[in-house]
């Protein structure tokens, strides 16, 4: 746990922020008080994927669409979404 002073906290923010995204906390002290603790948050996300493995997860599909099967789609999910009056 490292510490740091209200004087140093509005010149050091950096080296504060470095700090807490390495997961360490530090104590804010005022006039020789603990006035305070910055602790980082832990993640609880799922590691992220580079893109390549990504769409590796994709489940694989026997059929290929077409450019006007996509198309199709394409404008009825519009239509769904937008109304009839989409130009």
């Amino acid at each position: 746990m490292d510490y740091i002073s209200t004087t140093n906290l509005r010149t050091q923010i950096s080296r504060i922020i470095d700090t807490i995204e390495m997961g360490q906390s530090i104590d804010v002290f005022r006039r020789s008080k603990l006035i305070g603790r910055f602790i980082p948050i832990e993640s609880e996300d799922t590691p992220k994927l580079d893109f390549v493995e990504l769409v590796k997860s994709f489940p694989k599909t026997s059929k290929s669409m077409t450019v006007k099967q996509m198309d199709v789609i394409y404008r009825k999910e519009m239509m769904k979404k937008y109304g009839k009056y989409l130009s």
